[in-house]
């Protein structure tokens, strides 16, 4: 009987352990991405770029995906990243995107454009994510990555780079789920070996600007001083600069006749000639500030424009900013606003507009929400340069060190075991103590005490 016992605990045991540990696998097992945009080609050293391609049936607004690095293999204390939006412009089913620092072979891309950043030889990890927004919140769907790390390096990473790398060193899959095979660019044949099934794509390529989200780039077809739009030649191939923070109502004791301003942010490696370019104000009714000659905007900086030099009021119950080349073409504008409150700026951060209670004016934007004002999760703006004070950017379908629970079903039915096992194992104890009950009671109810009689032993 006893021997039974122990089996029947060490076999509920055996049970509990097991369930645990096919749990725990469950939960650390790499999830499965859903890779509609996959990294194809990269090519960490030398002249850099990386091959994106739309692997659905159908054509995706690139717009809606962004570009994360990160300058480790392995996600530690110390380790930086970025992030930037891919071009908004539309990808064909199957076709590919190259996104290069400088010269970059293209073979069949139906795209180019400019790497933002610039990947680190020996360790790194880069990731796509899709981004949506339902009402103030912030989603992020990991589709495809790929990381890798050197022989110096203790990182467990998809690519084994060797400690030293030829420079015209590729990586390159025909698939999300084919195996990474390595190869040399030949700039004099683009087409080998990083090819990745897309050299029989017969449309043309197109250049697009700057891989984070800003307009299209201002173009030039000559020389001359300036276009026939009067758009100066120094801006030949630049991205238009971006409105990226408005201050309507000042709080005291700052004032609105001297401390309205307008900030641009210059996303450019270079200088920005203003001359010429108009900022405008209102919705119903407009007004208009012409840039004078010589107005320069100096690269990756922020510039605030104070009323006492443009003139432009800002109104505190509705209003709007544009930037416009000299033609009056309207280059970037900010989101219509609404009721300003006192010392609120409204600035662009996370790739939308927002009020903040901290205006940065010729600063980095800085989210702080007013009280009883909902968060909204923080990441880079189109401009990669705006946070977000205390949000964090998280990722739904592949968390990072987030801590795992044990399932609650599998504690329930280890509970419920446990209570039928010591419902059989004591039964009988228990049949004794709803009889002694039962006796007690039945004490209690009589009048006077209960006179058991001898049993016979039979006559």
């Amino acid at each position: 009987m006893k021997m039974r016992k122990y089996c029947l605990i060490f076999t509920l045991m055996l049970l509990e352990i097991a369930s645990i540990w096919l749990y725990r696998n469950t939960l650390l097992a790499d999830p499965a991405l859903p890779q509609n945009v996959t990294i194809t080609q990269v090519k960490i050293s030398g002249e850099e770029f990386v091959v994106l391609r739309n692997s659905t049936d159908l054509d995706i607004q690139l717009s809606n995906y962004w570009l994360q690095y990160f300058n480790e293999a392995s996600l530690a204390v110390g380790v930086s990243n970025s992030s930037a939006q891919l071009p908004d412009a539309k990808l064909p089913s199957h076709g590919e995107i190259i996104l290069s620092t400088g010269l970059a072979p293209v073979c069949g891309q139906l795209l180019v454009s400019k790497l933002p950043f610039a990947l680190k030889d020996s360790a790194g990890l880069l990731q796509v994510v899709a981004v949506a927004q339902a009402g103030a919140v912030i989603g992020y769907q990991p589709q495809d990555q790929v990381s890798w790390s050197n022989a110096k390096t203790a990182n467990s990473a998809d690519l084994k780079l060797p400690s030293s790398q030829d420079t015209k060193q590729v990586w390159f899959r025909a698939s999300g789920q084919a195996t990474w095979q390595s190869g040399l660019v030949d700039y004099n044949s683009a087409c080998q070996p990083g090819s990745s099934g897309s050299s029989g794509n017969s449309a043309a390529t197109t250049t697009l600007g700057d891989s984070t989200g800003s307009p299209p780039y201002v173009t030039s077809s000559g020389g001359s001083e300036s276009q026939g739009n009067g758009i100066p030649a120094a801006d030949a191939g630049l991205a238009p600069p971006q409105i990226s923070e408005i201050l309507p109502n000042p709080a005291p004791p700052e004032t609105d006749a001297n401390d309205e301003f307008i900030e641009i942010y210059n996303p450019n490696d270079k200088a920005f000639d203003l001359s010429g370019f108009i900022l405008q104000t209102g919705t119903s009714s407009t007004h208009d500030y012409t840039f004078p000659e010589g107005t320069l905007l100096e690269p990756k900086t922020f510039e605030a424009f104070y009323i006492t030099k443009t003139k432009l009021t800002l109104s505190n119950s509705e209003g709007q900013v544009k930037l416009q080349d000299p033609s009056g073409k309207t280059l970037t504008e900010s989101d219509v606003y609404t009721s300003a409150k006192d010392g609120q700026s409204w600035v662009l951060a996370a790739n939308k507009w927002q009020w903040t209670t901290k205006p940065t004016p010729g600063a980095t934007n800085v989210v702080i929400l007013a009280a009883g004002t909902k968060k909204t999760d923080g990441s880079s703006t189109a401009a990669g340069r705006a946070s977000t004070s205390g949000a964090t950017g998280g990722s739904t379908g592949s968390s990072a060190g987030a801590s795992r629970s044990i399932h609650p079903f599998i504690l329930v039915g280890v509970g419920a075991a446990a209570l039928l096992y010591a419902g059989y194992e004591y039964r009988h104890d228990m049949a004794n103590q709803i009889y002694k009950l039962r006796r007690n009671r039945t004490v209690r109810g009589s009048t006077g005490p209960v006179i058991e009689s001898p049993r016979s032993s039979g006559t």
